[in-house]
């Protein structure tokens, strides 16, 4: 996987410069997954994406209206399916249609999202490579740095549910939550009862309130003022004045 995700023209000039990076978003996420569904929460995303919850849905619907995903608007507590269609795939369906007609141009551009460092590849077979996406790798190695002896490539129940994670917030927000799990005081409860695992960090049980607590922890706090204390001139006037009384 490369650091590059094919986006559709149509979906970058329909939308506003402000709403070019949730784009970027969308289809970072569903490469990763291979284009599977996605599963997104309006509180996440908004929070991610910077919007408030009318331009989340105005753009779900401008992408829907564009035939480029299908949405199914999820209610309380149940999530947002979003499945994004592969560019790549419609653009070679369209192709086969035009049988190569001189001067038809291409509706894919490359986009590049900023992802971290690439982890360096090691021969492996193609079954595994679809198995571990980037995101899941990068996801796994952030945990390890707590967890050194641990395998250098996830287990597949704890792939799963890192690749299920992944469909609701982004890369950096799940290695966020496994630094607050290890590092943050009001998170020492994961710790003392050694419950700093990947299988209960990602976990579907809980997961909202896990990254939120994370986000929370990660906002500076606001510096309390010192306290100020009164001069001699000052307390002499409050004597005086309460001599009055």
């Amino acid at each position: 996987m490369s650091g590059w995700v094919s986006i559709p023209k149509s979906a970058l000039a329909s939308t506003t410069p402000e709403e070019a990076f949730a784009v970027l978003d969308i289809y970072r996420r569903a490469d990763a997954l291979g284009w599977a569904p996605l599963r997104l929460t309006e509180r996440s995303c908004c929070r991610s994406w910077r919007m408030g919850n009318s331009r989340f849905w105005s753009l779900l619907a401008t992408l829907e209206g564009l035939g480029l995903i299908a949405v199914v608007k999820g209610g309380r507590r149940v999530q947002t399916v979003v499945t994004v269609f592969d560019p790549k795939a419609r653009h070679k369906d369209k192709r086969s249609g035009l049988q190569n007609v001189a001067g038809s141009s291409s509706d894919i551009s490359e986009s590049a999202v900023p992802i971290a460092a690439p982890i360096a590849e090691t021969s492996v077979k193609k079954k595994e490579k679809n198995q571990y996406s980037l995101g899941v790798l990068q996801v796994w190695n952030h945990w390890r740095t707590w967890h050194p002896r641990a395998k250098e490539r996830p287990p597949v129940g704890h792939a799963s549910l890192i690749r299920g994670r992944l469909a609701e917030a982004s890369v950096a927000e799940l290695q966020l939550v496994a630094t607050w799990v290890h590092e943050a005081p009001g998170a020492s409860f994961y710790r003392d009862k050694k419950k700093t695992g990947c299988g209960t960090i990602y976990k579907a049980n809980k997961w909202a309130d896990r990254l939120e607590e994370a986000q929370e922890w990660q906002q500076p706090t606001p510096k309390s003022k010192e306290p100020r204390w009164a001069t001699q001139e000052e307390m002499d006037e409050r004597r005086r004045r309460a001599q009055r009384w």
